[in-house]
């Protein structure tokens, strides 16, 4: 297999080509990315940002974890449920919220990325590149 590096916490992390490829793949299928933004309670002054963040909501805990392992990125959590109905399953989330993480994330999985999905990174990383801020009363 074929390996590339990529600068994260620690100086000799790598990330499997084909892992990426199907993390990619589950990212395309699953989830999305998108800008996060910090709670009204942790802004300072009144101010809120935007942060990018990918997250992808499934019922299948167990592939979740294995992105979240693959990775070594981002956190998994739930169950939670839709509605009340009995046939409504629990589902999970993977999200990767930190704006290092993320971003490291998305330039890993971009060469896998459909067109789709590379326009809301585009989206997403030039809102974060420009600073985008939201003013809160």
């Amino acid at each position: 297999m074929s390996r590339t590096r990529w600068q994260r916490k620690a100086p000799d992390f790598y990330w499997n080509k084909e892992q990426l490829a199907w993390v990619a793949g589950l990212v395309e299928g699953e989830g999305s990315i998108r800008s996060h933004k910090t709670r009204p309670s942790q802004a300072q002054d009144g101010v809120t940002y935007s942060y990018p963040s990918v997250r992808v909501d499934m019922t299948d805990e167990d592939v979740l974890r294995r992105a979240q392992e693959w990775t070594g990125l981002g956190n998994v959590i739930g169950p939670y449920t839709y509605g009340t109905r009995p046939s409504n399953k629990p589902f999970w989330s993977w999200k990767v919220q930190r704006k290092d993480e993320a971003v490291s994330l998305i330039a890993a999985i971009w060469p896998y990325l459909g067109q789709r999905r590379k326009g809301q990174a585009r989206a997403t990383l030039g809102a974060f590149k420009k600073g985008t801020r939201y003013v809160t009363n």
